[in-house]
């Protein structure tokens, strides 16, 4: 383990895990760096050559203490120079923006680190970018808080903010947790409380809300969250407002609403770059970042929609896959209708209507009775006409 100390502060320390198991083992954010690896059997004499920030130091040495010693004291304060076990560990320092160290020009003079079989290495260190909640809280005890009955356990050692918001919106109460991007902590109400968080019991450590910059309003242990910044009336006075916002065809504030022609002209001058909070002010990375888009791109996953459950993504995949099950069962309502509507007529028409070929049947059935009673009839006629004729005559 090696510690890079530029200030009391956590976010001023640069923290290596040599070993690339404590950070990780312990749950502690960990974030990769680039370094050099050397092993002590394989240091010989020779001569290094180190250029940032359009400044150049040559590192002269003879073995493995003059290696340690002399980067350590001849880059600058930009390299660090650390033994462990039997190998040496050339190192960014904090110095240098974001560990970065392809951002230092090596010059292998005399082919030195190709003799001693240097290796470019990654290492775990401790991500001080997102600082875990003891810092906030001021301990180390884990703390628990909760939301409609949902117990919550924070570790202030390992988790985050960032782990907050993601255990507070996995409670799936109607409460969402966001963080701003000026480092506020954000509490919403969803639909399932009516969007008033008046309706929500959120029980916790009363520093835990301070530390976040929420207001407590406690009585029974039963702790109402409410904004810090906004009053009942200057929140509705806002969304009174909200109406010019409206898309449709006759946008107000939205219609007027143009890209800069400046910007039109030099595309380059977008902003593209988030950069880095010094504690006071933030500086930019460089060409080349695109950390906002990359903000941007992540925007899809946050759990912002259906009380926290589903980010953009998600909720247009359910969204997409609902219609589509709805579709398909109004399609198959459909043609169940339209076959019981064929039945149900081809029954009336079989009770009440007319057919040709059974009337026509019917009626030389009964031209046929006719024609066999008519020749009934006259055979009969015959017999009693020769009955009555003939009889008794001699």
């Amino acid at each position: 383990m090696y510690l890079d100390t530029a200030g009391d502060d956590l976010k001023d320390q640069l923290i290596i895990d040599f070993g690339g198991n404590f950070l990780k083992e312990y749950g502690f954010a960990t974030k990769e760096i680039g370094a050099y690896k050397i092993s002590t059997d394989d240091v010989v004499s020779g001569s290094i050559e180190f250029t940032i920030d359009d400044n150049t130091y040559t590192i002269d040495f003879n073995d493995n203490t003059d290696l340690i010693n002399n980067i350590n004291s001849g880059t600058g304060g930009y390299l660090k120079a650390v033994k462990d076990n039997d190998f040496i560990y050339i190192v960014p320092t904090n110095k240098v923006p974001n560990n970065d160290i392809d951002t230092i020009v090596l010059n292998d003079i005399e082919g030195s680190l190709s003799e001693m079989n240097a290796q470019k290495i990654t290492l775990d260190a401790l991500d001080v970018s997102k600082p875990t909640l003891n810092n906030l809280l001021g301990t180390n005890e884990k703390v628990e808080m909760s939301i409609n009955g949902i117990k919550i356990e924070i570790d202030p050692l390992k988790d985050t903010a960032n782990d907050l918001v993601e255990k507070i919106n996995a409670t799936n109460m109607g409460v969402t947790a966001s963080i701003t991007p000026h480092g506020k902590f954000v509490l919403r109400a969803g639909n399932f409380v009516d969007f008033d968080l008046a309706n929500v019991v959120i029980k916790g450590n009363a520093n835990l809300f301070d530390a976040l910059g929420l207001i407590e309003d406690s009585s029974n242990n039963i702790i109402t969250i409410t904004s810090p910044d906004l009053s009942p009336d200057r929140i509705e006075s806002m969304f009174s407002k909200a109406d010019l916002l409206r898309i449709d065809k006759e946008i107000g504030l939205i219609n007027q609403i143009s890209v800069s022609q400046n910007l039109m002209s030099n595309p380059s001058l977008l902003a593209i770059d988030l950069g880095i909070f010094d504690g006071n002010n933030y500086q930019p990375i460089g060409a080349g970042s695109v950390t906002v888009w990359d903000q941007i791109t992540q925007l899809r996953y946050s759990p912002i929609l259906d009380n926290g459950r589903l980010g953009f993504s998600d909720f247009l995949a359910n969204m997409i896959t609902e219609i589509g099950v709805k579709g398909e069962t109004a399609q198959k309502m459909k043609l169940n209708s339209e076959s019981l509507n064929s039945q149900i007529t081809i029954e009336r028409e079989r009770v009440m209507g007319v057919s040709i070929d059974e009337e026509v049947t019917n009626l030389i059935k009964y031209q046929q009775a006719f024609n066999a009673c008519a020749r009934v009839i006259t055979a009969i006629d015959q017999m009693l006409s020769t009955v009555v004729s003939s009889m008794g005559v001699v």
